[in-house]
């Protein structure tokens, strides 16, 4: 049997491109601390000359050293309760700190005594080996765990140096970035009363569902057992709010779907799980699903708990899923429907191409049919007229039904057509657009008028079809 060892070096430096971006790093150290019931966690971000200083610390139960030993080894051996054990291969620690710098330092405290790691990349490099050092605190040390974590019996700080794969080296945006991630990665914590803090920063809890706002509906609260294990799947219809509230509380397109927790800690945001196609008709549909670490196969998650793979999704599982939600996403695509026609039709104003046609009436051509028994001196008294209105003629009907009174025409649009819905949606706050829509409108029924006779109905009927049909398709 010869030595297989891997190559150190090279092994280190594919391991701190194992996938990580630097927020999910840092959650997967807080992990850490919450599995080890701590209370408070702090992580703090700074510059230091020309590098960065990372660091986490809590207050929860601190490391023997023992322990430790295993902590700061790639694929440790350390026991953990599965049904609240928020990292699983041992690979958190040391994975997650080197794939943002390349010196760790762990202090940490347990029955008064104070022990510390260090696990440095170079370090590994120069030997061609994987080594770390191990052994008890200095006064430094202590001292600087003391200021972090104050007269805790116990805990744990974390410090990561020579940080050379920062993401973000603005600060301020990568803090405020990390507050809405733990926000929402740790709603069920911080719920429960945990405090994490990012610098001074103290994350509040931020619900995805939006249940704190009695608008809210749920739908669906169901539980099923799969391999002994339970899954529970919750399913809510968003406030039905203005475009504008819309957008600022983040109901839209990349937000929509469901959101997985694994042992009460999101691991996965807005997925679509392969059961529905993102459209705006769901943006008010937000779905969570809970579940326990025993379950990680089922659900395809990774070591690295940044997301799921939908190829793995066990298909009994995504059966039942997409039982319950087929009928709520269909009630939220119809209601979806009925407010952006509702939306839509409020907003469009057509006054303006009323008064614009105004100014241009006298030199339109005449709209009158060539069978039109109407005198040339009253064709020259009365001008080009049109009027611009709207109804609901339902999703199958017409783009817009049209009326020729003398040389006046209404048009007057099908607010349920995808065509209003869609495009004035898109344009309403811009008036030339608008108008231009609606000349495009009145242009057509005028030319559709001067053919107009009893044999060329059936032709104008089926233009106006064929015309609105082909829209509908197109735009659906």
């Amino acid at each position: 049997m010869q030595d297989n060892k891997p190559n150190a070096s090279k092994l280190i430096d594919a391991l701190r491109q194992v996938g990580y971006d630097n927020y999910s790093s840092i959650a997967d150290l807080v992990d850490n601390s919450l599995d080890a019931y701590a209370s408070l966690v702090r992580v703090d971000i700074g510059k230091t000359n020309d590098d960065y200083l990372i660091t986490v610390s809590d207050n929860g139960q601190g490391m023997n050293e023992g322990t430790l030993r295993e902590a700061i080894r790639l694929g440790s051996k350390i026991e953990k309760d599965e049904k609240s054990d928020l990292g699983k291969y041992g690979m958190g620690l040391v994975t997650a700190s080197i794939s943002m710098g390349k010196k760790l330092v762990v202090v940490t405290k347990q029955a008064e005594q104070f022990w510390t790691a260090i696990h440095d990349v170079e370090q590994i490099k120069r030997n061609g080996d994987f080594v770390a050092v191990v052994r008890q605190s200095n006064d430094t040390e202590k001292n600087a765990f003391l200021r972090r974590v104050g007269g805790s019996r116990s805990g744990t700080v974390i410090y990561i140096s020579n940080a050379d794969l920062l993401q973000n080296k603005n600060l301020s945006v990568f803090k405020s970035t990390l507050v809405r991630h733990f926000a929402e990665t740790y709603r069920e914590f911080i719920s429960a009363g945990k405090k994490i803090y990012v610098g001074s920063t103290e994350v509040k809890s931020s619900d995805p569902l939006m249940r704190d706002d009695d608008r809210t509906m749920v739908l669906i609260d169901e539980s099923k057992d799969f391999n002994g294990e339970p899954v529970r799947l919750k399913i809510v219809a968003l406030p039905r709010l203005s475009r504008t509230e819309s957008v600022s509380k983040g109901i839209n397109i990349p937000n929509q779907g469901f959101y997985l927790l694994r042992n009460n800690r999101q691991i996965a945001r807005s997925e679509t799980l392969g059961v529905f196609t993102r459209h705006n008709n769901f943006n008010r549909f937000r779905a969570e699903i809970y579940f326990p670490a025993g379950l990680d196969k089922l659900m395809g998650v990774t070591f690295t708990k940044n997301g799921i793979s939908i190829k793995s999704l066990d298909e009994t599982l995504k059966n039942w899923i997409d039982h319950h939600v087929q009928p709520q996403l269909l009630a939220i695509k119809q209601q979806a429907s009925k407010d952006t026609a509702k939306e839509v039709e409020d907003s469009v104003d057509h006054e303006s191409s009323e008064n614009t046609f105004k100014l241009k009436s006298k030199l339109l051509p005449d709209t009158l049919s060539e069978d039109s028994s109407e005198s040339t001196e009253w064709r020259d008294r009365h001008h080009a007229e049109a009027t611009w209105s709207k109804k609901n003629m339902g999703r199958l009907g017409p783009i817009f039904e049209y009326e020729t009174l003398g040389r006046k025409i209404k048009i007057v649009y099908n607010t349920e057509h995808p065509f209003y819905q869609n495009v004035f949606a898109e344009v309403s706050d811009n008036k030339d657009l608008t108008n231009s829509i609606d000349f495009l409108t009145y242009s057509i029924a005028a030319g559709l008028s001067r053919i107009s006779s009893p044999k060329n109905e059936e032709l104008i009927d089926t233009f106006l079809d064929t015309f609105s049909d082909s829209l509908r398709t197109l735009l659906n």
